[in-house]
């Protein structure tokens, strides 16, 4: 008799119909329990690093950073956190001061939140807004060149 669980998951076609063992199927569900709690992390390290910019780190060297998006390795171990600064000269000097506080803004989170293990941080400038306006740069050109051979 097969669980409600396996009967899901082949109707979805994630498991094929040959028979698995319970130990396989126990690591499936394991495994998408996994990534809920990666999840979870992630979001919770996110809105703390944040709070902590906010109002440990108040630094108007910073400018306006934002915290656009936090990885966290399946282990817990390691998190890539991500970010913008709108001043785009002052990028390389943010992070270089981010560089240096990392021992702190670690500390800070592991007073915050509740896991086993602080995860080490690494911080990564996020150039997704930089692509996004060179697109719309592009594009804007595109329209602009093409109302010019419509108006000749």
């Amino acid at each position: 008799m097969l669980s409600r669980d396996t009967k899901l998951l082949k109707q979805r076609r994630l498991l094929p119909e040959k028979r698995y063992s319970f130990f396989t199927l126990l690591n499936i569900q394991r495994l998408s329990m996994a990534s809920h709690r990666v999840d979870k992390v992630e979001r919770l390290i996110k809105e703390e690093i944040s709070f902590i910019f906010l109002q440990k780190l108040k630094n108007p060297e910073f400018g306006f950073l934002t915290i656009t998006n936090v990885k966290v390795s399946p282990d817990l171990k390691q998190a890539k956190v991500y970010f913008s600064v709108l001043e785009k000269e002052k990028r390389e000097l943010v992070l270089d001061k981010i560089q240096s506080k990392i021992g702190f803004i670690r500390s800070e989170l592991a007073h915050r939140i509740r896991i086993k293990f602080t995860p080490e941080l690494k911080f990564f400038l996020d150039d997704r807004l930089d692509n996004v306006e060179k697109i719309e740069g592009l594009i804007d050109r595109i329209h602009r060149e093409d109302g010019n051979k419509t108006n000749e």
